[in-house]
């Protein structure tokens, strides 16, 4: 009894000395201090850093309000607090963390966060960041009670930056995707390639603008993996900065950033429907992830949470820090694959009108004039003159062809040359195209070009219409001395006034008493062609022959392995090899006869070789010898016991034999 009332005792003193400790600390705490801190004020464009807004020695806090960090992605936050007492000195800590992304490389000054502490409103110190590429940032190391950034924000490419940049509401971000939401529905609300042609119902030869974007609300990196062919359109593409520079549109209410993929000048060659093909773009698309915040629990145990907390007392505990930017939420991202495909564009042609088509229209389309001007209105009949014909205006100029020029009867002119001067990068398409034409006059005179007229369809009032140019007026001079053959001029490298010069002896490497039919290796050379050519025709029509009768073909190549197989046997003869000899006559007979009677070998036998023998009328005498010349080798085989005489008379019967059946079968 006495011990369980000590113990109570220990109980309430130590209770009262903690109760003691805890007033006496709080009576000579120190005041509020709140302070926006970064680890360093320049940053790399490429690296999350982190700004810290830290609470010290606050009570108790009721709202807290970040600044709007235009200019920069909050990746996450989170919050932490500390508390420690020393030597009596009570001190405390709660900081809120952010981890940001630099947009872009300039200096930005992020504001002070706003807090209200015991009903007073305090606000932090700003802070200036500068902001650049390819430098190290230090933001996240140096605190070790600050929680490090999952992942690092990978760059986008070069003027494909997210939309809305440094938005504060993260519900306006359309990057943002919560549980649940489709990723691939978030980005075709955001990401699409579109056609934009200037007009789809045009005359044949009538210049299109077609051009091609992408149009994002995403952070995405594209690459164009298939471009239109342009399939019946002559086309002059319009040179773009590399790489694409972003420009704003509003869709549906929404603001896209928009690259312009390709931008072409088409002209139709034909009539009818023709297609504008689509183009094809891979894109990698950043979604940032929004993950669910987590809330703080309350304990409804006064003594559990008194035992807990030695001031009874959490800060975070207010409400306001289940907000995603001051709860401890998390923001993630994920990169997805996306293919994207424009629609195709149907524009339609419609042929030139016949009625009131010039006779001299060549096929220009636009609005066009003319002029003609030449190089020098007096020249002498050694001079060459230059016309040179302008055509100036915005159609399909590079579709444009020499116009007809009616010289005098007593010049000689000769093909233009063209050159063109066509205006870079000019909607619609405009330039001019010049045709210079070489003219050599031979007779004295005044002479007068007529006006050239040049004809073109002008497709905004759906006619014909045609300009001419001045009549040109010469004069001519009788030269120093007169052409007696037309010269080409129109050779590049003379100059237009320049004469070509006249030969007036023969030329060094033709000999005039040189007669090539004279020789007679000339003749040798004409006949051996044709020589080979009639051997080569004999010996084909020879094999032909021989291979149309295929019974022949294989009665010849018979009568040459039998003959082959006894020169063998003769060889053996020679050599008195009695058994081997007999073997090899045995053989090349028996060879002889698959071949000549057409029966396969495995299917040789005495009663079907004197039946095909007798139909092909060979003797019954000469039948019958064949066997008694086999049954002789048969014999010598198996009882050598012949002489070299014999072995003559088996070889010499042999060939007998087989050339007396050759002469049987050719009769």
């Amino acid at each position: 009894m006495k011990r369980g009332i000590l113990y109570s005792w220990k109980v309430m003193l130590c209770c009262g000395l903690w109760l003691w400790a805890g007033w006496k600390a709080a009576g000579q705490s120190s005041p509020v201090h709140f302070t926006t801190r970064v680890q360093s004020h320049t940053v790399d464009l490429h690296q999350p850093f982190q700004v810290q807004f830290v609470l010290e020695n606050a009570q108790r806090i009721t709202a807290f309000t970040p600044p709007s960090f235009r200019g920069f992605q909050v990746l996450q936050n989170f919050q932490s607090q500390q508390t420690s007492i020393i030597n009596g000195q009570v001190s405390s800590s709660y900081t809120v963390t952010y981890v940001l992304q630099p947009l872009r490389a300039v200096k930005f000054t992020i504001d002070g966060a706003t807090a209200t502490v015991d009903g007073a409103t305090l606000h932090s110190n700003p802070v200036t960041i500068q902001v650049m590429a390819g430098v190290a940032s230090n933001s996240n190391a140096g605190n070790s009670s600050a929680a490090s950034v999952p992942q690092a924000s990978m760059p986008a490419a070069p003027g494909f930056m997210p939309p809305d940049e440094g938005e504060p509401d993260l519900d306006q971000f359309p990057g943002l995707i919560r549980s649940g939401d489709d990723p691939m529905e978030v980005i075709r609300k955001n990401l699409f390639v579109k056609v934009d042609v200037d007009k789809t119902d045009v005359y044949q030869g009538e210049q299109i603008v077609a051009t091609y974007k992408l149009y994002t609300r995403l952070q995405t990196t594209s690459d164009v993996m298939k471009v239109p062919a342009f399939s019946g359109f002559s086309t002059r593409d319009i040179d773009l900065p590399n790489p694409p520079q972003a420009t704003t549109e509003i869709v549906d209410g929404k603001r896209y950033k928009v690259f312009t993929i390709r931008k072409t000048i088409l002209f139709p060659l034909q009539t009818g429907k023709l297609q504008l093909d689509p183009v094809e773009i891979d894109n990698r698309v950043r979604l940032y992830i929004l993950n669910k915040p987590s809330r703080h629990v309350r304990h409804t145990d006064p003594l559990e949470e008194f035992l807990k907390d030695p001031f009874h007392f959490n800060p975070f505990d207010d409400p306001f820090f289940d907000d995603p930017f001051g709860g401890g939420s998390g923001i993630t991202y994920r990169d997805y694959d996306y293919h994207l495909t424009s629609n195709p564009v149907t524009i339609h042609v419609k042929p030139l009108p016949e009625e009131g088509k010039p006779a001299n229209f060549t096929g220009a389309v636009g609005n066009f004039t003319v002029t003609a001007t030449v190089d020098k209105s007096s020249l002498s009949t050694d001079d060459a003159g230059t016309l040179k014909v302008t055509i100036s205006g915005a159609g399909n100029l590079q579709m444009i062809s020499a116009p007809t020029v009616n010289f005098p009867s007593s010049f000689d002119s000769y093909d233009p040359r063209i050159e063109d001067n066509f205006q870079k990068n000019s909607i619609p398409f405009a330039g001019s195209r010049s045709f210079e034409y070489v003219f050599m006059p031979h007779a004295a005179g005044d002479y007068t070009i007529p006006a050239i007229r040049f004809a073109y369809f002008d497709p905004q009032a759906k006619a014909y219409k045609e300009v001419e140019t001045a009549p040109i007026v010469l004069h001519v001079t009788m030269g120093s001395r007169a052409s007696t053959a037309p010269v080409d001029f129109s050779q590049q490298h003379m100059l237009p006034d320049q004469l070509a010069p006249i030969h007036l002896s023969p030329l060094l490497w033709l000999h005039s008493d040189f007669s090539l039919w004279q020789q007679w290796w000339y003749w040798l050379l004409l006949v051996l062609p044709l020589l080979g050519v009639w051997l080569w025709w004999r010996q084909q029509r020879r094999l032909a022959w021989l291979r149309t009768d295929e019974a022949l073909w294989k009665n010849k190549q018979a009568n040459k392995i039998a003959r082959k197989r006894l020169a063998k046997a003769g060889e053996l003869l020679r050599q008195q090899q009695e058994k081997a000899f007999y073997q090899e006559t045995s053989q090349a007979l028996w060879g002889y006869l698959s071949h000549k009677c057409n029966i396969p070998f495995a299917e040789l036998s005495r009663e079907r070789v004197r039946e095909t023998l007798l139909q092909k009328a060979i003797q019954p005498e000469q039948v019958d010898a064949l066997f008694r010349l086999l049954d002789r080798c048969e014999q010598a085989l198996y009882a050598p016991t012949t002489s070299s005489q014999d072995m003559a008379q088996v070889y010499q019967q042999a060939l007998q034999w087989i050339s007396s059946f050759e002469s049987q079968l050719k009769k």
